[in-house]
């Protein structure tokens, strides 16, 4: 029998190379060019005797059926048995051919002609493609998952920063037109022509007015082109912008209630530009919509700034010369709003990862293949739950997901992913205390830059569900255009009710807002309805209560919270006991409770409450309600 060794296998920079983008594209597209490397390694140790144990992996491909929406599903790094002779630098060499595969065909496509106008361009791009990723591995003849990361603090690749002017995307690279704008030798219009003559060549989705790219990045947004000539697959060349995802529930409602309007909304914005840029952008309960009339892609297509008045009325979005057709528009869009409802502006990113996975794997060594096979199983059910909620997923690799949804339908998202991830590990290992997976979301205004979000969400992943409240638990947040607003925790096992799919969030916007007090008064009048008023009246005047770490008992809170409420009914004509209102308030209490798990994964309740718990049901009770009349296709 060959003897084999464990080997633990590392590629990067992982942040820097998908972290780095301005648009949901460029995140899907940079976690399918890490996947589909780290492949070539394993496929490596896979054809040469060796063994993949986490995660699995068995003459395995990346999906590229027209059937799916392929993602990356491989994480950056493994493990694997290896036999003794087998030398770990083939996994570097064969990664790096496919990588340098892609990059000469971009180059031969779309820069070896245009090379000559800039100055030194070859000589850029060569450098970048060469030297831009690292890999680390340890083999070892002992079973201990914490030596890659020991060896990862040996830190021995140490990107530089290059000189000229910079990369658009990638801050530390030089853009490959070669020129300085703040050059005298009159660069900056060189520099101008250069990138002039490239976006000819390439398409708009791949490179915008005013970007200069460098080569890594301009390799990652070609990537799609480039793969699907090569490889013969058929990857998406599209994927949704915010403004278009946060639309989404008001698209679905303009199809059932005003679709003549919407096709006549749709040949009016044809004369602008972007009239068909959301086209495949692979949210299926549209595509099954259009299946049904055809005519409906003209305007399912739109571009996300078309549903909003702010955004069509905004001269820099738009050509010159537009204003009297994007006025036209306005209106029609005013009177489509009347029969349905205002497009959300706000969008939800989703990141989910297991927890302490490389704990349970080193003390669970004896079942570690079927640990590693229920989260290939966990990975691979990943895209048919965003698919169900009208999102998308951008990566499905292990235990790890980051996905876009709707706001009205992220947090089911997540509570399915989590019952999923526990119930496949439950036959395993105790999947209530051990494998366990934290989750982060974040509901953010389409208009707020896309990099803050995602630096926001690993930060709320990491620092805030895991660290802070002890894992097992559902971090939110809100980010409006000034910045971050609200944020609030609980751990999964208190957010989730007795009914099935249903929460804390769920129960008690039933009683808050189901009709818009301002517009009906009569509303008010209900029994147990809980008004908008009297959340920011709470926030007010009981915050010296709120705070995180107060010693002010719970039970003479809950007595202040009952009397609070019914003075503000009182003042609205309605009489309640405090008898009757105990029960809302309570459930009013509960979300704004904080939990946090310890190692041994026992809850304590903290001292403190976070009103941010009741703010964000505020948030969504009027999108869950907008989402209940989506049309069901």
């Amino acid at each position: 029998m060959t003897e084999m060794r464990n080997f633990h296998f590392s590629l990067g920079p992982v942040q820097e190379f998908v972290g780095k983008a301005r648009r949901l594209r460029d995140y899907w597209t940079g976690s399918y060019v890490l996947s589909y490397l780290t492949e070539q390694a394993m496929k490596e140790i896979d054809e040469n005797g060796g063994q993949l144990i986490f995660p699995p992996y068995k003459n395995g491909n990346l999906p590229n059926s027209h059937n799916n929406l392929p993602i990356g599903h491989y994480p950056n790094r493994f493990q694997a048995k290896i036999p003794v002779d087998f030398e770990p630098t083939r996994c570097k060499k064969r990664l790096n051919a496919a990588w340098q595969k892609i990059a000469d065909f971009v180059w031969q496509e779309y820069i070896e002609e245009i090379a000559p106008l800039g100055k030194g361009t070859k000589e850029i791009w060569d450098r970048q493609v060469e030297n831009f990723w690292y890999v680390q591995w340890v083999v070892t003849n002992e079973e201990d998952e914490s030596l890659l990361d020991k060896r990862k603090n040996w830190r021995s690749h140490i990107p530089g920063v290059e000189l000229g002017d910079k990369c658009t995307l990638f801050g530390n690279l030089q853009e490959i037109s070669g020129y300085s704008r703040s050059s005298r030798k009159g660069e900056s219009k060189k520099q101008k022509d250069f990138w002039e003559k490239l976006h000819l060549k390439l398409a708009a989705l791949d490179l915008k007015e005013g970007e200069r790219l460098c080569a890594v990045a301009l390799i990652k947004r070609v990537f799609p082109r480039a793969y699907n000539i090569l490889e013969g697959t058929n990857l998406p060349l599209n994927f949704p912008s915010t403004t278009y995802m946060s639309a989404i529930p008001w698209l679905k409602n303009v199809i059932k209630k005003a679709d003549k309007q919407a096709l006549d909304f749709a040949k009016v914005a044809k004369k602008l530009k972007g009239a068909g840029s959301e086209y495949h952008a692979g949210i299926k309960s549209l595509d099954r919509a259009t299946k049904k009339d055809f005519q409906l892609r003209n305007f399912l297509s739109l571009d996300g700034n078309f549903f909003y008045d702010h955004t069509l009325l905004n001269d820099n979005l738009w050509e010159k010369n537009t204003c009297t057709i994007r006025e036209k528009l306005t209106a029609k869009l005013k009177a489509i709003n009347k029969k349905t409802f205002e497009a959300d502006t706000y969008y939800a990113l989703l990141s989910m990862d297991g927890d302490n996975m490389g704990a349970i794997l080193h003390e669970h060594s004896c079942v570690k293949e079927k640990i590693s096979q229920a989260i290939s199983d966990f990975s691979k059910s990943v895209p048919a739950v965003i698919e169900k909620n009208d999102g998308r997923t951008i990566y499905a690799g292990g235990e790890d997901v980051f996905a876009i949804l709707p706001v009205n339908t992220a947090i089911d998202a997540a509570v399915e992913l989590s019952k999923k991830y526990t119930a496949l590990l439950a036959p395993i290992i105790d999947s209530e205390k051990k494998a366990t997976i934290s989750a982060a979301i974040i509901f953010a205004h389409h208009h707020t830059p896309l990099t803050q979000v995602y630096d926001e969400i690993q930060s709320l992943l990491d620092k805030v569900a895991k660290e802070k409240y002890g894992r097992s638990t559902l971090a939110i947040s809100t980010w409006n255009t000034g910045g971050k607003d609200l944020v609030w925790a609980m751990p999964w096992q208190k957010f989730l009710t007795v009914e099935e799919h249903e929460n804390l969030f769920k129960e008690l916007s039933s009683a808050m807002g189901q009709s818009d007090e301002r517009n009906n008064p009569a509303s008010q009048q209900r029994e147990g309805f809980i008004s908008h008023s009297f959340i920011y009246n709470i926030r007010r005047e009981l915050s010296l209560f709120l705070e995180e770490g107060s010693a002010f008992p719970e039970g003479k809170f809950l007595d202040l919270l009952t009397a609070e409420y019914v003075r503000s009914m009182s003042k609205k004509g309605r009489t309640l006991s405090n008898k009757e209102v105990l029960p809302l308030m309570k459930k009013l209490l509960e979300v704004c409770s904080i939990y946090y798990r310890n190692k041994e994964g026992t809850l304590i309740k903290q001292k403190g409450f976070n009103i941010d718990g009741a703010l964000l049901v505020k948030f969504l009770t009027g999108r869950w309600k907008h989402g209940c009349q989506d049309m069901a296709v």
